[in-house]
């Protein structure tokens, strides 16, 4: 008996619920994970002024006074270059980013994810427009912050003033300046390294 003697003898049987596509996703995970939820953040949209633009505010993702606010097209299938500001409300009150001029920017069907007073071990982060990949406190107050944005794109992020002055180590295309109670770094997206001296 032949493998399709065998298949034309018993017909292949399986629950209709057990059936899942085979994708790039799928085929290597022992296991298979649910694909089809949706966060509770994606019933929450608020919509920015007449730009094209959602942005999410995720109530239910704050930890603290951390607020957390995802920016995507209203229209999904957007293949547009997108320029943006975005006022958030923050510990030293409302703030329009980017402060120190031009525009925040996402390209076809990215999206970006902005924090406001944002807890770096008793250091707040006032806002940034750069999606923290990752960060550490070191000794005394010493934080050590990698923050990732896209290649030609321009980021803005601010600290409460007490950190001193900060001084660029690497990289070029960095504008510091201290405005009221914050130090605002803003810069355009290449390997950069800002010593903040405490």
């Amino acid at each position: 008996m032949s493998w399709s003697d065998v298949w034309k003898a018993e017909p292949f049987k399986c629950k209709p619920d057990l059936i899942q596509p085979v994708d790039a996703w799928h085929y290597s995970p022992a296991i298979t994970e649910e694909q089809d939820s949706v966060s509770p953040t994606y019933s929450t949209a608020r919509f920015l002024r007449d730009s094209g633009v959602d942005c999410i505010d995720s109530a239910s993702c704050k930890w603290h006074r951390d607020q957390s606010y995802l920016i995507r097209h209203a229209d999904f299938s957007s293949l547009e270059n997108t320029q943006y500001t975005i006022t958030v409300p923050t510990s030293q009150g409302n703030v329009i980013i980017p402060q120190l001029g031009g525009k925040l920017s996402f390209n076809d069907r990215d999206s970006k994810f902005h924090v406001a007073d944002y807890d770096l071990g008793r250091m707040n982060l006032v806002y940034s427009s750069a999606e923290i990949f990752t960060w550490a406190r070191g000794a005394g107050l010493t934080r050590l912050v990698i923050l990732y944005g896209d290649a030609c794109e321009m980021h803005e992020l601010a600290l409460s003033r007490h950190i001193g002055n900060p001084s660029v180590v690497k990289g070029s295309n960095v504008t510091i300046r201290q405005m009221n109670a914050t130090c605002v770094i803003q810069w355009a997206v290449s390997p950069i390294a800002v010593h903040l001296d405490t």
